[in-house]
């Protein structure tokens, strides 16, 4: 991805879980070993107890196992999570996207089985990407122009969204986050590697895994609300020509006439997974100007989630807001619905951002942990509200 001109005052952000009893996946609860100097997912010394960062001050149990997500990182991102080895790379049309996107179905199709829920795949080409409208300028901006080469390769290519719905006749409220990872580390500091793949650990892989334990914790005393699970593809990438594709296709395509007053919000998790990560608020989440000149609000769902955050003790939720980014939640602010993202994006994005250090080091079950109860709570919470 690159940074549009300053004079727009956007970012560009270019930037899935798994489910225990599927075969070939985690599940083993092994994210906390440790290495003989310090523990790989939340950095302290062996036999130390990482720092607790919440507490829960209501009246239902949070069911989000954090230790279950970093096992489905490591998943994602390697062919043999245990030894972290494997690259496993997400490139959108390649054959390991689609061996990705077929175990996320399964597994979000296993953890929605209980109450009745359904998961499947959404493919679309990329000559159908290109026919899309593409929105806010910035994005079009950042989008190879007719004749670039890249262009014509997206074209050929196959994107593969995967979908699950608590309820079949509803979308309710859609929690997002796309899986695929960049095709180049174009951010890398030693510039021989920008030409190499992305594992894209935290920027990708960590809001898939909360987004499907999520799915697993949800489906416990579930909301008296629909909830609809998406992770999508071909997120990454202004050089890679493809800016947005699963998100906006759905957005525009992917949801039926019928069920378009069903939507409630959508709720954007995007490089949740490191310890050190602070969220503020986006300015593009709070008051949102569609390309058609129409205001979008979406500060009700924004506070919402800021406000359970404080209620819990999760100091990584700050009160502050920052500058937009352009993310998967700006197609559904585009059609009018309330949508918030929460990212990694301090004024900044952190120095492993698009570089070949966004691996499994670059994601914690403490940095995991502190996402995933904060958005369990808010949406049983508003599950209640609805309710009442």
């Amino acid at each position: 991805m690159q940074r549009p001109p300053l004079a727009f005052l956007f970012v560009l952000l270019l930037t899935g879980t798994l489910v225990a009893g599927c075969t070939g996946g985690p599940g083993t609860g092994d994210g906390m070993e440790t290495t003989p100097a310090t523990s790989p997912t939340t950095g302290t010394p062996p036999g130390e107890e990482p720092e607790k960062r919440w507490t829960n001050p209501y009246d239902f149990t949070i069911r989000f196992d954090a230790a279950q997500a970093y096992d489905d990182v490591l998943w994602q991102i390697y062919t043999d999570p245990e030894n972290r080895t494997g690259d496993r790379y997400r490139i959108p049309g390649s054959p390991e996207t689609q061996e990705v996107a077929a175990w996320l179905r399964d597994n979000l199709e296993a953890a929605l089985a209980p109450i009745g829920g359904t998961a499947e795949e959404s493919r679309f080409d990329g000559a159908t990407y290109y026919g899309l409208d593409h929105g806010p300028d910035t994005v079009e901006r950042n989008t190879c122009k007719p004749g670039d080469e890249r262009r014509e390769r997206v074209k050929d290519l196959t994107f593969i969204n995967v979908i699950g719905r608590t309820h079949t006749d509803q979308v309710g409220l859609i929690i997002g986050a796309h899986y695929d990872s960049k095709l180049t580390a174009s951010q890398d500091p030693d510039h021989a590697q920008r030409d190499e793949p992305l594992l894209g650990a935290d920027d990708g892989a960590s809001g898939t895994a909360a987004v499907l334990n999520l799915a697993r914790a949800l489906v416990h005393d579930t909301p008296d609300i629909p909830l609809t699970f998406i992770l999508f593809d071909g997120e990454d990438g202004s050089e890679d020509c493809h800016p947005l594709a699963g998100s906006l296709h759905h957005a525009q395509h992917g949801i039926p006439e019928d069920q378009r007053d069903s939507v409630l919000g959508m709720v954007l998790l995007d490089m949740v997974g490191n310890a050190s990560a602070e969220f503020r608020q986006l300015r593009n989440t709070i008051n949102y100007v569609t390309s058609g000149g129409d205001t979008v609000s979406s500060t009700w769902l924004t506070y919402h989630i800021w406000e359970t955050a404080a209620a819990m003790g999760v100091k990584a939720f700050k009160n502050q807001t920052t500058s937009p980014v352009i993310d998967d939640h700006i197609p559904y602010l585009e059609q009018g619905w309330s949508a918030t993202d929460i990212i990694r994006f301090e004024g900044g994005f952190p120095e492993y951002w698009h570089t070949t250090s966004d691996d499994h080091t670059a994601v914690s079950v403490v940095g995991l942990e502190q996402v995933g109860v904060v958005v369990e709570a808010a949406v049983r919470l508003y599950g209640e509200e609805r309710e009442g």
